[in-house]
Protein backbone atom coordinates (compact mmCIF):
# COMPACT_ATOMS: atom_id res chain seq x y z
CA UNK A 1 0.00 0.00 0.00
CA UNK A 2 1.47 3.38 -1.19
CA UNK A 3 2.61 5.38 1.95
CA UNK A 4 2.68 2.13 4.52
CA UNK A 5 5.75 2.27 7.08
CA UNK A 6 7.52 -0.64 7.78
CA UNK A 7 8.83 -0.95 10.91
CA UNK A 8 11.87 -2.41 11.47
CA UNK A 9 11.49 -5.67 14.29
CA UNK A 10 14.60 -5.75 16.75
CA UNK A 11 13.10 -7.95 19.01
CA UNK A 12 11.69 -11.86 18.53
CA UNK A 13 9.78 -14.01 21.28
CA UNK A 14 10.13 -17.52 20.39
CA UNK A 15 7.11 -19.36 21.69
CA UNK A 16 8.32 -22.94 23.03
CA UNK A 17 4.91 -25.23 23.06
CA UNK A 18 4.66 -28.20 24.35
CA UNK A 19 1.69 -30.44 24.20
CA UNK A 20 -1.76 -28.72 24.68
CA UNK A 21 -1.09 -25.99 27.41
CA UNK A 22 -4.28 -24.00 28.04
CA UNK A 23 -1.91 -21.16 28.60
CA UNK A 24 -0.85 -21.16 25.45
CA UNK A 25 -3.18 -18.36 24.19
CA UNK A 26 -2.52 -15.80 26.64
CA UNK A 27 0.69 -15.97 26.38
CA UNK A 28 0.04 -15.04 22.63
CA UNK A 29 -2.61 -12.20 23.32
CA UNK A 30 -0.28 -10.75 25.70
CA UNK A 31 2.67 -10.66 23.38
CA UNK A 32 0.46 -9.32 20.49
CA UNK A 33 0.08 -5.97 22.94
CA UNK A 34 3.66 -5.29 23.33
CA UNK A 35 4.43 -1.06 23.36
CA UNK A 36 7.17 -1.58 20.69
CA UNK A 37 6.59 -3.63 17.47
CA UNK A 38 8.03 -7.44 18.05
CA UNK A 39 8.08 -10.55 15.84
CA UNK A 40 6.51 -13.62 17.40
CA UNK A 41 6.29 -17.12 16.12
CA UNK A 42 6.09 -20.19 17.92
CA UNK A 43 8.33 -23.81 17.67
CA UNK A 44 7.42 -26.74 18.72
CA UNK A 45 8.97 -30.65 18.78
CA UNK A 46 5.05 -31.99 20.13
CA UNK A 47 2.81 -30.58 16.71
CA UNK A 48 -0.82 -31.00 17.39
CA UNK A 49 -3.73 -29.48 16.24
CA UNK A 50 -4.30 -27.42 19.08
CA UNK A 51 -1.03 -25.84 18.30
CA UNK A 52 -1.53 -25.27 14.71
CA UNK A 53 -5.05 -23.50 15.54
CA UNK A 54 -3.52 -20.68 17.68
CA UNK A 55 -0.54 -20.09 14.60
CA UNK A 56 -3.29 -20.05 12.39
CA UNK A 57 -5.67 -17.86 14.41
CA UNK A 58 -3.11 -14.84 14.92
CA UNK A 59 -0.58 -15.51 11.68
CA UNK A 60 2.21 -16.75 13.39
CA UNK A 61 4.89 -18.61 11.91
CA UNK A 62 4.96 -21.88 13.09
CA UNK A 63 8.71 -24.10 13.31
CA UNK A 64 8.47 -27.72 13.78
CA UNK A 65 11.35 -29.14 15.43
CA UNK A 66 12.23 -32.31 13.66
CA UNK A 67 16.18 -32.76 13.59
CA UNK A 68 15.36 -35.91 16.02
CA UNK A 69 17.33 -34.42 18.75
CA UNK A 70 14.70 -34.39 22.06
CA UNK A 71 14.86 -32.61 25.27
CA UNK A 72 14.47 -29.17 26.22
CA UNK A 73 17.63 -28.00 25.30
CA UNK A 74 17.30 -29.45 21.89
CA UNK A 75 13.82 -27.74 21.76
CA UNK A 76 15.59 -24.32 22.85
CA UNK A 77 18.62 -24.40 20.62
CA UNK A 78 16.25 -25.25 17.53
CA UNK A 79 13.55 -22.01 18.73
CA UNK A 80 16.49 -19.70 18.82
CA UNK A 81 18.06 -20.76 15.73
CA UNK A 82 14.55 -19.57 14.21
CA UNK A 83 15.19 -15.91 15.18
CA UNK A 84 15.56 -13.20 12.11
CA UNK A 85 15.89 -10.11 14.77
CA UNK A 86 18.94 -8.69 16.88
CA UNK A 87 17.49 -9.91 19.65
CA UNK A 88 15.84 -12.68 21.39
CA UNK A 89 13.56 -14.11 24.06
CA UNK A 90 12.55 -17.82 24.84
CA UNK A 91 9.06 -17.73 26.01
CA UNK A 92 7.70 -20.37 27.96
CA UNK A 93 4.02 -20.87 26.88
CA UNK A 94 2.88 -20.29 30.28
CA UNK A 95 4.24 -16.97 31.23
CA UNK A 96 3.02 -13.82 30.67
CA UNK A 97 5.58 -10.43 29.77
CA UNK A 98 3.93 -6.49 30.84
CA UNK A 99 3.24 -5.17 27.42
CA UNK A 100 7.04 -2.25 28.34
CA UNK A 101 8.85 -5.12 28.34
CA UNK A 102 10.42 -5.38 24.84
CA UNK A 103 10.68 -1.48 24.79
CA UNK A 104 12.64 -1.50 27.96
CA UNK A 105 14.65 -4.38 27.31
CA UNK A 106 15.75 -2.79 23.63
CA UNK A 107 16.61 0.50 25.84
CA UNK A 108 18.76 -1.27 27.66
CA UNK A 109 20.52 -3.35 24.67
CA UNK A 110 20.83 0.41 22.52
CA UNK A 111 22.68 1.56 25.48
CA UNK A 112 25.36 -1.55 25.45
CA UNK A 113 28.46 -1.88 23.47
CA UNK A 114 28.24 -5.14 23.10
CA UNK A 115 25.80 -6.64 24.85
CA UNK A 116 24.96 -10.36 25.92
CA UNK A 117 21.59 -10.51 27.09
CA UNK A 118 19.59 -7.99 28.89
CA UNK A 119 16.64 -9.34 31.75
CA UNK A 120 14.14 -7.95 33.93
CA UNK A 121 12.55 -8.76 37.32
CA UNK A 122 9.47 -10.87 37.85
CA UNK A 123 6.48 -11.37 39.81
CA UNK A 124 4.92 -15.02 40.47
CA UNK A 125 0.83 -15.37 39.79
CA UNK A 126 -0.95 -17.00 41.97
CA UNK A 127 -5.00 -17.59 42.21
CA UNK A 128 -4.89 -14.82 39.22
CA UNK A 129 -2.68 -12.29 41.52
CA UNK A 130 0.64 -10.94 41.45
CA UNK A 131 2.62 -12.13 44.14
CA UNK A 132 6.37 -9.73 44.51
CA UNK A 133 7.15 -10.42 47.73
CA UNK A 134 8.00 -14.06 48.70
CA UNK A 135 11.76 -15.06 50.20
CA UNK A 136 12.82 -16.66 46.74
CA UNK A 137 12.28 -13.30 45.25
CA UNK A 138 14.21 -11.49 48.34
CA UNK A 139 17.01 -13.86 47.81
CA UNK A 140 17.39 -13.58 44.23
CA UNK A 141 17.07 -9.70 44.78
CA UNK A 142 19.84 -9.40 47.20
CA UNK A 143 21.99 -11.50 44.87
CA UNK A 144 21.94 -9.15 41.90
CA UNK A 145 22.46 -6.26 43.37
CA UNK A 146 25.93 -6.17 42.24
CA UNK A 147 25.41 -6.61 38.68
CA UNK A 148 23.49 -3.45 39.28
CA UNK A 149 27.03 -1.52 40.23
CA UNK A 150 29.65 -3.60 38.00
CA UNK A 151 27.74 -5.85 35.34
CA UNK A 152 30.49 -5.49 32.74
CA UNK A 153 32.54 -7.05 35.68
CA UNK A 154 32.97 -10.86 34.49
CA UNK A 155 34.24 -12.00 38.27
CA UNK A 156 31.46 -10.59 39.57
CA UNK A 157 29.11 -11.39 37.49
CA UNK A 158 30.64 -15.35 37.77
CA UNK A 159 31.06 -15.02 41.35
CA UNK A 160 27.10 -14.56 41.67
CA UNK A 161 25.78 -17.29 39.63
CA UNK A 162 28.81 -19.83 40.70
CA UNK A 163 25.96 -19.61 43.91
CA UNK A 164 22.88 -20.02 42.13
CA UNK A 165 21.18 -18.60 39.25
CA UNK A 166 18.88 -15.00 40.27
CA UNK A 167 17.89 -14.38 36.88
CA UNK A 168 14.37 -15.16 36.20
CA UNK A 169 14.45 -17.79 32.71
CA UNK A 170 11.90 -16.45 30.77
CA UNK A 171 12.68 -12.76 31.64
CA UNK A 172 16.02 -13.26 29.43
CA UNK A 173 16.25 -11.40 26.19
CA UNK A 174 19.35 -13.03 24.17
CA UNK A 175 22.02 -10.74 21.88
CA UNK A 176 21.11 -12.61 19.16
CA UNK A 177 23.88 -10.25 16.33
CA UNK A 178 26.67 -11.07 19.12
CA UNK A 179 25.97 -14.80 19.57
CA UNK A 180 24.45 -16.57 16.59
CA UNK A 181 23.86 -19.31 18.59
CA UNK A 182 23.75 -20.63 22.25
CA UNK A 183 24.45 -24.03 22.32
CA UNK A 184 22.09 -25.29 25.58
CA UNK A 185 23.94 -28.63 26.48
CA UNK A 186 22.27 -31.88 26.31
CA UNK A 187 22.19 -33.68 29.65
CA UNK A 188 20.65 -31.30 31.78
CA UNK A 189 17.25 -32.54 33.21
CA UNK A 190 16.86 -28.85 34.34
CA UNK A 191 19.00 -25.51 34.74
CA UNK A 192 20.61 -25.74 31.45
CA UNK A 193 19.81 -21.95 30.69
CA UNK A 194 21.60 -21.33 34.13
CA UNK A 195 24.88 -23.35 32.35
CA UNK A 196 24.53 -21.79 29.50
CA UNK A 197 24.34 -18.02 31.41
CA UNK A 198 27.47 -19.31 33.43
CA UNK A 199 29.19 -19.70 29.67
CA UNK A 200 28.07 -16.39 28.41
CA UNK A 201 28.88 -14.05 31.29
CA UNK A 202 32.67 -15.23 30.85
CA UNK A 203 32.80 -13.06 27.48
CA UNK A 204 33.43 -9.49 27.89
Amino acid sequence: MQGEVIVEKELSFAICAYKTSKYLEELVLCLTQQSEPVEIYISTSTPNEHIKAIAEKYALPLYINDTGKKGSPADWNFAYAQAKTPYVVLAHQDDRYEKEYAEMILQAFHQAKHPIIAFSNYYEIRNGKKVYDYPLRKIKDFMLKPLKFSNKNRFIRNRVLSVGFPICCPAIAYCKKNFPTIDFKDGWVNSHDWEAIVRLAKQK
